[in-house]
């Protein structure tokens, strides 16, 4: 059972663009494996979109928090670890981002 509050917009204020929050609250009914194909798909689709897999991070981030305080070590590393997937793929030297949309990214999720 989940206890978890989907917010409309993201710390600083702007509204989220993705259903993000909504399909990781479905996938955690599934298990692990329901996460990792929820991640899988939601990152293959849309790792070329800097808002998005900026938001995807975001959400990434919020939910290992949200599943550590609840006590759910499992669910925890693994958001934390996609997180970090996110994260270094935009930062990576072969990303596909330019300097413009690094910033953002930072700027969003710093």
């Amino acid at each position: 059972m989940n206890y978890f509050y989907i917010p409309r917009t993201m710390p600083n204020e702007q509204e989220y663009q993705t259903t993000f929050h909504l399909d990781f609250d479905i996938a955690d009914h599934f298990g692990l494996e329901g996460v990792i194909d929820t991640f899988n798909r939601a990152f293959s689709f849309w790792k070329h979109n800097i808002k998005y897999i900026t938001e995807l991070c975001i959400v990434m981030n919020i939910r290992s928090w949200f599943w550590y305080e609840k006590g759910n070590k499992q669910l925890a590393k693994l958001y934390s670890a996609f997180y970090y997937k996110v994260r270094d793929f935009v930062y990576d030297d072969n990303s596909p981002f330019n300097e413009k949309e690094q910033s953002y990214f930072f700027q969003m999720t710093d």
